[in-house]
């Protein structure tokens, strides 16, 4: 008998997230549809794991996001709207609270 392939529902669910973030505000309910489950499964499934969507969801938007400003000064309302935030200052307040310092400070520490 074929046993059923283990998953980790913390990776299922960061790369639906990032494959949504780029065209998208990402929304817990949409990820639970991709995943062809409940939205209260979800949860249940991720606090199991110690996680959160929300917790995925700002690991995913800090990754892309320090990847960028270390590479290069992207302009902060464009760097805002693909990681879904609706605001610029929703993403500078993120990145002082990953990194201690501003988007264009962390970028000119970085040089």
């Amino acid at each position: 008998m074929a046993t059923q392939p283990e998953y980790d529902i913390t990776t299922l669910v960061r790369n639906k997230i990032t494959a949504r973030l780029a065209n998208s505000p990402v929304k817990v309910g949409d990820v639970a549809s991709d995943l062809s489950m409940s939205l209260r499964t979800l949860q249940r499934q991720l606090a199991a794991k110690g996680s959160s969507f929300s917790r995925i969801l700002d690991d995913v938007r800090k990754e892309a996001a320090l990847a960028v400003q270390s590479t290069s000064e992207f302009r902060l309302d464009e760097l805002s709207r693909r990681l879904g935030y609706r605001q610029q200052s929703t993403l500078t307040r993120a990145f002082k609270r990953w990194v201690g310092a501003s988007p264009s400070g962390f970028y000119h520490r970085q040089r």
